[in-house]
């Protein structure tokens, strides 16, 4: 890592001698305190077997730490205003790839295929916050990835690893921790970044698992009842799931929720994966028996 990167004075300096300013489209705060690089890079740990996608690499503070260690780095970036910056601040580093694409945008498999071709494959990312959720979503559907260590709002990753009954529960938390096993390694206050955001960040682990974490016959219907329980929180998951599923009648959602050792008035809210996977299962064999 180089040290002045995480200089105010130097950064600064930097962005004006580019004229470079901050687009609030693009939701741009550079990481300016090293003790997060260093744990964003301790967690990672990458060696010379790894190769590394990065997302949103600013000025290539994160870019430079990982590059020193990894196989290689390919870092995506979507504004093109930083290409004279990145091109400076990453001179030398042959092991770093340069992209200026949209990621959501991107063929994360094709990318992968072609640029990150090591055994290990990791993803290293201060995510701008306007993209974080179908970003990750992305990222993990694309089961490209061994982990992901990732700079995130704080209320997002408090979503990611919360448990069954929060208040941050949602379906978004039962898609991370499907594919992963998800943890908060620390909190960043908003004045480790220039520009200052309005609220915190926080750093999360996820470790994506080599297998799913309990049986279910389809992911599909898994995915769709979580999807209705959470798009209507207040209600019953009985109620929920008959507004989504109108082919079984209320008496059958219930009895079937019952099957499942739930009380017939739970809400979604309070199923952990475990009993999600087993109300989508009996869904499934519900449907059956209703078509023949």
């Amino acid at each position: 890592m180089k040290e002045e990167l995480t200089d105010y004075d130097y950064i600064i300096t930097l962005l004006r001698q580019q004229n470079f300013h901050f687009s609030k489209a693009f939701g741009q705060n550079f990481l300016s305190e090293k003790t997060v690089v260093s744990d964003i890079l301790n967690t990672a740990s990458p060696d010379w077997k790894t190769d590394v996608l990065e997302i949103g690499p600013g000025i290539g503070t994160l870019t430079i730490a990982l590059a020193d260690k990894a196989h290689k780095v390919v870092a995506v970036e979507r504004d093109e205003r930083l290409k004279p910056i990145l091109q400076k601040t990453l001179a030398g580093k042959k092991n770093v790839e340069l992209l200026f694409n949209d990621i959501l945008k991107t063929d994360i498999p094709s990318l992968t295929k072609n640029s990150l071709k090591e055994n290990q494959r990791i993803v290293c990312a201060n995510i701008p916050y306007s993209i974080t959720t179908p970003l990750i979503a992305k990222l993990l559907q694309s089961e490209c990835f061994s982990e992901m260590v990732l700079m995130v709002q704080k209320e997002v990753a408090e979503r990611i690893c919360a448990s069954a009954g929060t208040k941050a529960y949602s379906a978004f938390t039962i898609l991370c921790q499907w594919y992963a096993q998800c943890t908060i390694l620390r909190i960043v206050p908003a004045s480790c970044f220039i520009p200052e955001p309005k609220v915190d960040s926080a750093v999360i682990k996820m470790e994506i698992r080599r297998e799913e974490p309990c049986q279910c016959e389809s992911k599909n219907i898994l995915f769709t009842v979580v999807q209705a329980a959470f798009n209507q929180r207040r209600k019953t998951l009985s109620n929920a799931l008959y507004s989504k599923f109108p082919e079984i009648s209320k008496d059958e959602i219930s009895k079937m929720i019952q099957s499942c050792g739930l009380p017939p008035d739970i809400r979604g809210e309070r199923l952990t994966l475990q009993e999600f996977a087993e109300v989508s299962d009996a869904l499934a064999i519900q449907f059956e028996k209703n078509i023949y």
